[in-house]
């Protein structure tokens, strides 16, 4: 059922004009999404099989997230002290969930930590640059959806037990992605709609 709504919001998402580099994030998510069900359903998340895909996955949608940052970053004219500064945090925010995991990470925490601490990253570089963008709307929403997502990725594994973290983040974080989903859709479809309406 998340799959299906998940798929379904992705591509509510992708019928309207969306920049490339947005689009190619998006196309990410349904495809790689629709993979990490699959390999689920197939093998078991906590097969060795689904951790290759899932760091494999994960790195497909981390490079489409780092496309969007650089094509944002270039209208930036001096993107040094920001990018400094969002290291910093990034870095910080990476070591106390380490620390705060309270025993040795494991493949998939360390992954999953990442990836947060990424995503924590990207959001804040979007976010930051979001006024300066030709659409605002779609910066901001994904600068909340990555940030969501990070905080959900980080915190289920430094403050549950992997058990709990493990079936709780099968529904929230798809949740956070249906959310973000339909509100890059419901912003793009307003955009779309008003070119429509001006051209006729």
């Amino acid at each position: 059922m998340i799959l299906v709504a998940l798929t379904i919001a992705g591509l509510f998402a992708l019928y309207y004009p969306q920049p490339q580099c947005v689009s190619r994030y998006l196309w990410a998510k349904v495809v790689g999404n629709l993979i990490l069900f699959a390999v689920d359903w197939l093998w078991n998340d906590t097969s060795k099989v689904f951790l290759w895909f899932y760091a494999a996955v994960t790195a497909m949608i981390l490079y489409m997230v780092a496309r969007i940052v650089i094509a944002a970053l270039g209208t930036m004219e001096n993107h040094w002290k920001a990018v400094g500064a969002v290291t910093v945090l990034s870095v910080t925010l990476a070591r106390l969930s380490f620390v705060g995991l309270g025993h040795p990470a494991g493949v998939k925490e360390i992954v999953s930590i990442l990836e947060g601490v990424a995503l924590f990253a990207s959001a804040l570089f979007i976010g930051v640059l979001a006024p300066r963008l030709e659409r605002t709307g779609l910066a901001f929403t994904l600068a909340g959806c990555w940030l969501a997502q990070s905080f959900c990725r980080i915190g289920f594994y430094v403050h549950f037990t992997s058990a709990l973290a493990r079936r709780l983040d099968w529904r929230v974080f798809p949740a956070i992605g249906i959310t973000g989903f339909l509100l890059i859709g419901m912003i793009a479809r307003r955009r779309f709609m008003g070119y429509v309406r001006k051209a006729v």
